[in-house]
């Protein structure tokens, strides 16, 4: 189905942009289908409606084919982030400007973040936020039957098709993950729980009464 099929349907188009093409590094390594992203980046004038027209056509149907959903993990060094990155910015400060005052802090970092999250309940949630149900279900198709194997050298496993977690370095698993967890906040109003990432902050703001007043 091309963008004149959807146009005449009365339809909102997505389109994939220049820009987003144009976007593409030409540093990161090819995928599964060996096309380097400098190529993306050269003809993206050229590329930008076919992909436009290959995505529509995948929500249209609510289909996403397994050539888009196959990976080859390949094992590199992490920069370790720190759980004062989920804190930069916080009421704690002010709250410690006032007299009989302290704060708890509980940082955690969570290892393996993105294979916790569960494709059908992440589908629940974001349709309780209020998302189109063919996107979730779009969404709900490109976590589930992923073919992935894993290369370390020159030796590459065998693949194993997964139905659960977020692909590691996909775009759009930080914020498939932020959403999974969106419903995790503090009940007291004098907690707070500060996300950035796998990274979380959790803080109480204690006020204690002076001696002899309590």
């Amino acid at each position: 189905m091309g963008r004149n099929a959807w146009h005449g349907r009365g339809e909102d188009v997505p389109t994939v942009s220049l820009a987003s093409t144009y976007s593409c590094s030409s540093e990161r390594a090819a995928g599964p289908d060996g096309i380097p992203g400098r190529v993306l980046r050269v003809r993206a004038d050229q590329l930008a409606g076919i992909f436009s027209d290959i995505f529509n056509l995948s929500l249209s149907q609510v289909v996403v084919h397994t050539c888009f959903k196959e990976t080859t993990i390949v094992p590199v060094t992490k920069k370790k982030r720190s759980t004062e990155d989920a804190i930069s910015i916080h009421p704690a400060e002010s709250h410690l400007d006032k007299s009989n005052t302290y704060v708890r802090v509980l940082f955690i970092d969570y290892s393996s973040e993105f294979n916790t999250i569960v494709p059908s309940k992440l589908n629940t949630k974001l349709r309780a936020l209020g998302l189109d149900t063919k996107l979730c279900n779009c969404i709900l198709a490109f976590l589930t039957g992923r073919p992935q194997a894993l290369r370390i050298g020159n030796n590459t496993s065998s693949t194993l098709t997964l139905n659960t977690e977020a692909p590691q370095g996909c775009v759009h698993s930080p914020l498939l993950y932020s959403l999974f967890i969106h419903d995790c906040v503090a009940l007291h109003n004098t907690n707070s729980i500060t996300k950035c990432a796998d990274n979380t902050t959790v803080v109480g703001l204690i006020t204690s009464q002076p001696i002899g007043r309590r």
